[in-house]
């Protein structure tokens, strides 16, 4: 009788598994000391300086102990992680992963995953349940070739043994080789890089990490606006002394505040000079071997507080009076600069509106059916009745400007240029044309141009004895302004030529521009929101690490099987 096949021949393939699982439980546990031993170097180290930091900066015991999502602590712990581990997670993920499985880039709002992780997740969702399946369909097998062998079918319990067991274990061989160099050069990398003696390295350095964090976050602020101050006031400097009398003035009656604000702005240079100078430790593991820098700190305290005591008066004080100082002396040079007596005083939008209303307060209409030229009798019409109402009201201005030689020339002679035209027009009502009535369009256009009539008006009416204070006078003023502004512009000519509202053009085109306030100089910044909002926030706007948060596995023997 044959003998039986050996049933408890060891399987490679279930030992190569337990070889990398390991492997990556000896990873996972030393990776989780070296964070674990940074954590407790920061506990001691807030423990150590809670009174340094309480009083140098401000932050209080309750608040070194929040270690919650959001709180100091946790801010922190991220720091310690990204500036520590960051680097050696990165290192980890360039010596383990061949350059085919690398990642791309990732984003600096995203955190890669350890790569210990990546390998991890591989395991537990890939390795694992495929190692599941082929123990228990080995188990299955094994048993049924023991049964073959018990009833003497030797033959059929060494098929099962030597070709179906096998193709059971295949499916979970191919990942297990898969994963098995890289799984390797973990383990290498741990045994090389993550020793006792880097460990403790690496937690030496907590303390000047800590350090770095707390002086970044109070010079977050100030530095933020220091540099809106230093934009502002290069930019007004500018501005204002671009304008030489502006400046001038403001030198002679705000010279101590302007002084002040220089003064200032460099003292702040020069604090911000010392955090740069000074602040070089913490940023890396061989800069922060030096442990607490206590006197560093005293100083850089010392810095972060002259900066917030110098900023507010200069940007709460003394730039708020330049400004409006500046304002006030532009304000002064632009009244100095208008022309002063009545008809300076009477707005060109005024003038326009009424000789508008005037000209269309009786308004003509053809009535020539649809014969021949009835188009252009029609338009005639309408061209002839804002013709008749200018004629009529230059004849009011001439009458009322008997005794003004000089204001009733000009009049005189708009007068013959109108009443000219207004033959015209009679001669194309008479014989109806679109070519007579362009003419006659043309010459309302160039209607006072030919004697310089607006020049004429303006010279006139500039040494005028009317008086704006009295109602007659002033409203006579505002006619002849808007006759000047008609004079003056010939679009406007041919748009009062026909029925449209140009009284309500004119109001929205000749709007005053807004006076340029004090050459460009704009307002002192304000602090920052996000200066004001450091005063309740740790040195990170989140906890990164440098990698993604882990979660913890192996608490059992085996992991369970997705």
């Amino acid at each position: 009788m044959a003998a039986d096949p050996p049933m408890e021949e060891s399987c490679p393939e279930r030992a190569l598994g337990e070889e990398l699982r390991r492997l990556l439980e000896q990873a996972d546990a030393q990776w989780r000391l070296l964070e674990e031993r940074l954590d407790q170097a920061q506990l001691e180290t807030f423990e150590r300086h809670s009174g340094e930091l309480e009083q140098r900066f401000g932050i209080r015991r309750e608040q070194l102990s929040n270690s919650a999502e959001g709180g100091f602590a946790w801010k922190v712990r991220g720091r310690v992680h990204c500036v520590l581990l960051g680097p050696l997670a990165q290192q980890m993920r360039q010596q383990v992963l061949m350059p085919g499985e690398k990642n791309g880039e990732v984003s600096a709002e995203e955190a890669p995953q350890l790569v210990l992780d990546d390998l991890l997740d591989k395991w537990e969702l890939e390795v694992e349940p495929l190692l599941g399946q082929a123990t228990q369909q080995d188990a299955r097998l094994a048993r049924r070739a023991r049964r073959k062998a018990q009833k003497g079918s030797a033959r059929e319990a060494w098929q099962v043994e030597s070709q179906e067991r096998p193709a059971v274990w295949a499916p979970a061989r191919g990942v297990l080789e898969g994963i098995a160099s890289s799984v390797r050069r973990l383990s290498d990398f741990f045994e090389k890089e993550v020793s006792t003696e880097t460990i403790q390295q690496m937690a030496s350095s907590v303390p000047a990490v800590i350090a770095r964090a707390v002086v970044d976050w109070h010079f977050r602020g100030p530095l933020a606006e220091l540099e809106q101050l230093e934009s502002w006031w290069e930019g007004a400097r500018v501005a204002l002394e671009s304008r030489t009398e502006l400046w001038e003035r403001l030198v002679e009656e705000e010279g101590v505040f302007l002084r002040r604000i220089s003064r200032g702005v460099e003292a702040l240079r020069s604090a911000r000079q010392l955090y740069q100078t000074y602040a070089d430790f913490g940023s890396s593991v061989s800069s922060s071997s030096s442990g607490w820098p206590s006197h560093l700190m005293h100083l850089l305290a010392d810095a972060a507080k002259e900066m917030t005591t110098r900023l507010r008066p200069v940007r709460d004080s003394a730039a708020w009076r330049v400004v409006d100082a500046a304002k006030s002396i532009e304000k002064q040079l632009r009244d100095a600069e208008q022309p002063k007596g009545p008809w300076q005083g009477i707005s060109e939008r005024e003038g326009t509106q009424q000789l508008s209303k005037a000209l269309h307060s009786s308004s003509s209409s053809g009535g020539a059916g649809g014969s021949p030229g009835a188009a252009a009798v029609d338009a005639t019409m309408v061209f002839m009745g804002r013709l008749d109402s200018l004629t009529t009201l230059l004849g009011d201005m001439r009458e009322s400007s008997a005794s003004k030689e000089d204001l009733r020339a000009v009049l005189d002679d708009v007068l013959r240029a109108a009443s000219a035209l207004s033959e015209d027009l009679l001669g194309v009502l008479d014989e109806p044309s679109d070519g007579g009535l362009e003419d006659c369009v043309q010459q309302w256009r160039n209607l006072g141009e030919d004697s310089n009539a607006a020049a004429r008006l303006e010279a006139a009416l500039a040494v005028s004895p009317l008086s704006s204070k009295d109602a007659g006078q002033r409203k006579q003023l505002v006619m002849l302004r808007g006759l000047h502004a008609f004079l003056s512009n010939s679009d406007l000519r041919a748009r009062l030529a026909w029925d449209c509202d140009v009284a309500g053009e004119e109001a929205s085109a000749h709007q005053a521009p807004a006076s340029p306030d004090s050459s460009g100089v704009c307002q002192p910044p304000t602090p920052s929101l996000a200066s004001a909002a450091d005063g309740q926030k740790s040195p990170r706007g989140g906890y990164t690490g440098g990698y993604a948060p882990r979660r913890q596995r192996f608490e059992g023997e085996a992991s369970t099987p997705a």
